[in-house]
């Protein structure tokens, strides 16, 4: 019997917190205590200082019913923010399937840790229930959550997309961003512009634009895809350090 509904409320919250994955000493608990609109704006300005620190190009619309947040070096990007749940994933709503955007970052925040992901259009495929997207050479399903296309839209309204903690990228520096992004736009412009010899690698790129880092392996460990043409193309490696890592190529059946 409930004899005061005050008391019956704090008591229903408490139990929910001690099932959470966050707590008071955590290095970002207080994202915790921000509303939706406040955390979209922690993480529309987090990107626009990252990358103006990086003496990108940075253009932020202040508009949160937009089709896109911020524009870097000309690439329109809609920027995501979700923090850990009791299940360990991160949900991200609101994805609109317009053709005004380019790139989506998704912002993960987990009690003291941060990840990363840049995922460009074409690795999206929307339909009327949801459709599919593509995170680092895996296929994963979206779910449709309403008219995204309606001026007076809800909160959540378009595509939600769920993110399981082991399948993301953590990032510690600034650097690290920055090889996230620079590996994304990578497969942004070499999206179907590419040829491939009969070991399923691309032949048709500079490859002095490309490098080793931490943030590139551990892409390619996350992807490891049937055709390493994939895996290849989403770890920005040169192909000497890619052969090494996967350990072989297999020659692919003409």
């Amino acid at each position: 019997m409930i004899i005061n509904i005050l008391d019956h409320l704090r008591k229903l919250i408490i139990d929910e917190n001690i099932k959470s994955n966050w707590n008071t000493n955590d290095k970002f608990y207080l994202i915790k205590h921000l509303s939706i609109d406040q955390r979209g704006r922690v993480g529309e300005h987090f990107l626009k200082d990252v990358f103006s620190a990086l003496n990108k190009s940075v253009v932020y619309v202040n508009n949160a019913h937009g089709d896109w947040d911020i524009e870097v070096n000309g690439i329109k990007i809609e920027v995501k923010l979700a923090t850990l749940d009791v299940n360990n994933k991160f949900q991200h709503e609101g994805i609109k399937s317009s053709k005004k955007w380019d790139m989506v970052c998704f912002i993960d925040i987990a009690p003291n840790s941060l990840y990363l992901t840049f995922l460009n259009k074409n690795d999206f495929e929307f339909n009327s229930t949801g459709g599919t997207f593509n995170l680092y050479g895996k296929k994963c399903n979206s779910h449709f959550r309403g008219n995204d296309t309606n001026p007076k839209r809800a909160t959540g309204s378009g595509y939600k997309v769920d993110f399981k903690l082991k399948d993301l990228v953590e990032v510690k520096t600034i650097k690290d961003i920055e090889e996230l992004f620079e590996a994304q736009i990578l497969r942004y412009k070499l999206n179907k512009e590419i040829y491939f010899n009969d070991y399923d690698i691309p032949v048709n790129i500079n490859y002095d634009d490309l490098g080793l880092s931490r943030v590139s392996v551990q892409i390619l460990k996350k992807a490891m895809p049937k055709k390493l043409s994939d895996a290849y193309l989403i770890s920005g490696l040169n192909p000497v350090d890619f052969k090494l890592l996967v350990g072989q190529v297999e020659t692919r059946k003409k």
